[in-house]
């Protein structure tokens, strides 16, 4: 089996380095986290959330269980309605 090798350009320029560095901090950061200027960082808000299913999956509770917790309580997901098992 081969092992994964991280892509990097074909060349070390500049041009290259600055093309993957803008691809990177284009898309939506992680849930629990924020871009600020251009740098990922925890957001305050979000992060608690996190914290909070990382719990409650340390304690058993499964993805649909703890999807339906959050619902319950409001807690808004970023980019949907509702929070889903997935």
């Amino acid at each position: 089996m081969k092992a994964c090798v991280p892509l990097q350009p074909s060349s070390h320029s500049t041009e290259g380095k600055l093309k993957i560095r803008k691809r990177l901090i284009a898309g939506n950061p992680p849930f629990g986290y924020a871009f600020l200027d251009g740098r990922l960082v925890i957001h305050p808000q979000e992060i608690q959330v996190v914290r909070r299913i990382m719990a409650l999956r340390n304690s058993g509770k499964s993805f649909c269980s703890i999807a339906a917790d959050l619902n319950d309580l409001g807690v808004k997901p970023r980019r949907a309605k509702k929070w889903d098992h997935s």
